[in-house]
């Protein structure tokens, strides 16, 4: 029982270890969250715990509240109120960062709404935007430092998805009903999609799939499959609706079933039945030897289930739940 507990620690901290893995090899700065129906002390406190969770990450080099303001104060700028993406490329550059986020935080309707936003600076366009909710003021702390964690997530799929995945740089072709394929393709036409069924002898590769996709040895889906994905490494780089079923499975977003030796997403809106189960946020049910989740809301049931947020205790045997 000794041997098996060790391992499955180890195993554990494998399967985890993507999460701090990343250099800070660029330097990020928050704005101070805008406020509607939102005292401005409540949207400071959750841009400092949104500051928090970035750093939690260790993804990026986060600029603090003090050296912001001494820079800004220094080119007399207003921190406060910055919700525009021309003015946070402004701000950017002032304070000499690579990437901006600015955000706000809504009371509506008794429901409190975060919503971000990262710029680039460089570029100027909006690089990621998510948001959370939170039906309760205490619950305001860990939803923020979830949403850093969620973002830099974006941030990262939405790096590896289009490094060398030179997508928009061929033609547009219409719907495809039935392919076969021997090896992924490099590149992709626009609006490579599969209405119907798609194999691979070796490997598969399309940007959407509606109905049935495979390969032997590997399946990748650039932006979502409604139906069902199959190989011994799967991966859907968007949504997966419906069933993913390899020896690996991974997904941005499911919202049906994975099933697998080793299962990973970075949302789960259902099931993920396997040995290991790897979600930064849970909703619904992870059944196997190991499951591992940031946030939960729902149920996790095996030999050693962890759950960093939305849970009384962080690691539990068999059974594990969080609301």
């Amino acid at each position: 029982m000794r041997k098996i507990l060790i391992s499955a620690m180890v195993l554990t901290a494998m399967a985890c270890s993507g999460f701090a893995a990343a250099k800070p090899d660029t330097t990020i700065a928050v704005a101070e969250f805008t406020g509607r129906d939102v005292t401005e002390a409540d949207a400071s406190a959750i841009t400092d715990f949104f500051r928090v969770g970035l750093v939690k990450t260790r993804s990026y080099s986060v600029l603090d509240r003090k050296n912001m303001e001494v820079i800004l104060g220094e080119q007399k700028f207003q921190m406060s109120g910055v919700a525009e993406q021309e003015s946070a490329v402004k701000l950017g550059k002032m304070l000499g960062v690579q990437k901006m986020v600015v955000g706000n935080v809504t009371l509506f309707d008794k429901t409190y709404y975060i919503n971000v936003q990262v710029v680039d600076v460089e570029k100027g366009v909006i690089e990621a935007s998510e948001k959370a909710s939170a039906l309760d003021k205490n619950q305001l702390p860990e939803k923020s430092e979830a949403l850093a964690f969620r973002i830099v997530a974006l941030l990262k799929r939405s790096r590896d998805r289009y490094e060398g995945a030179r997508i928009d740089d061929q033609p547009s072709t219409g719907p495809t009903f039935f392919k076969i394929s021997v090896i992924p393709q490099v590149s992709l036409p626009r609006k490579n999609v599969v209405h119907g069924i798609g194999m691979g002898l070796i490997g598969s590769r399309d940007n959407e799939v509606h109905g049935i996709n495979g390969g032997i040895v590997y399946s990748r889906v650039d932006r979502e499959v409604i139906g069902f994905e199959s190989a011994i490494y799967s991966v859907v780089h968007g949504t997966m609706g419906g069933a993913q079923m390899s020896y690996i499975s991974k997904a941005r977003k499911v919202y049906g079933v994975q099933f697998g030796l080793y299962n990973n997403a970075k949302a789960t809106y259902g099931v993920q039945a396997g040995w290991i189960n790897v979600a930064e946020d849970m909703n619904g049910v992870q059944i196997g030897i190991i499951n591992y989740t940031q946030y939960i809301k729902g149920v996790q049931w095996g030999l050693i289930n962890i759950a960093t947020k939305n849970t009384l205790l962080p690691g539990m045997i068999l059974l594990n739940v969080g609301f």
